[in-house]
């Protein structure tokens, strides 16, 4: 497990390392699973967590962290109606990740990610 800082305007996002069976499951509890689709990664908002799967078959852990953080930034800047401060929200949280999450950072470079979570 890992959590990722977004500074003090943010709750901390957990994100957790799980099996295939544990994916699968939550997924189901969503209502995202699908048996033609292999789910990789989640954003759960209800938990303010990104779940990745342990062994991957379609993309990297690295690529599938970032891809659930982009949901997460969504999720956090669609509080606003505007396009522009919708930006803005997610230019500040990209800032507020890159700044407080060094080591993730360092890991997402190296291809290390599961290792170091």
């Amino acid at each position: 497990m890992y959590w990722i800082d977004l500074g003090e305007d943010y709750k901390p996002v957990q994100v957790l390392v799980v099996s295939r069976e544990v994916m699968d499951t939550k997924a189901k509890d969503l209502g995202v699973y699908t048996s033609e689709d292999f789910t990789e990664g989640l954003w759960v908002p209800d938990e303010n967590s990104v779940y990745l799967v342990d062994n991957p078959k379609h993309n990297s852990l690295e690529f599938i962290l970032l891809h659930e953080l982009i949901h997460c930034f969504d999720d956090l800047s669609s509080e606003h109606e505007d396009n522009e401060r919708q930006t803005d929200c997610k230019a500040s949280v990209l800032r507020l990740f890159l700044k407080h999450n060094p080591n993730i950072i360092e890991a997402i470079n190296n291809k290390t990610i599961g290792e170091s979570i």
